[in-house]
């Protein structure tokens, strides 16, 4: 039997973002926002991403976020075993 369209998995998605100084690198403040500090919650990204690895608040880069579960373990992992 074949797949119809609809029991295919959808898309993975894959996202590149500069995180700017003093953005948390969390989609919520553990303060719960009291302190007014900025998280990636506040960018209004896509539902469903999270992020590969983290950045400090105070450093600023590239972070990589994706709904893809396995490539995010890979990255993590680091390295190709075999």
């Amino acid at each position: 039997m074949a797949a119809s369209s609809s029991d295919a998995d959808p898309p993975k998605r894959y996202l590149a973002l500069w995180k700017e100084y003093l953005t948390l690198c969390s989609f919520a403040d553990a303060a719960g926002g009291a302190r007014g500090r900025s998280t990636l919650h506040h960018l209004s990204l896509p539902p469903g991403l999270h992020t590969v690895g983290r950045l400090d608040r105070d450093s600023e880069g590239l972070l990589l976020l994706t709904d893809d579960g396995a490539f995010c373990h890979a990255v993590l992992q680091g390295g190709v075993r075999k």
